[in-house]
């Protein structure tokens, strides 16, 4: 399971993480490491710390978010069903069904 931090700006390196712990020096070894991960965050070739591999993803502005995967489950319980075949070509979901599915995190308005 992941976390969403509303309002949360991905950092620009790894020293303006808030998920960042340790201290900063300008001699190694330095000593901050990412509090996800729990690796050391390595220094790029202009000295800033940046985890390449970094385990936040950003999330671009949006409509409401929900669970794809229960409305195919629908989708398939409503379609014709021959043996272990579904025809996916059934229109079996409808606004209705979008509009009262769960959301899973709320929309976000759209940075000016």
């Amino acid at each position: 399971m992941g976390v969403y931090i509303p309002s949360m700006e991905m950092p620009e390196s790894c020293y303006y993480c808030p998920l960042m712990y340790g201290s900063w020096g300008y001699s190694p070894p330095h000593k901050a490491r990412c509090v996800i991960t729990g690796k050391d965050m390595p220094i790029d070739e202009r000295g800033v710390q940046h985890n390449q591999s970094c385990p936040i993803v950003p999330v671009p502005p949006h409509g409401r978010l929900g669970d794809l995967d229960a409305l195919k489950a629908k989708a398939i319980e409503r379609s014709e069903k021959r043996g272990e075949m579904v025809n996916v070509l059934d229109p079996v979901i409808n606004a209705y069904d979008i509009a009262t599915a769960p959301t899973i995190i709320p929309a976000e308005e759209a940075q000016p």
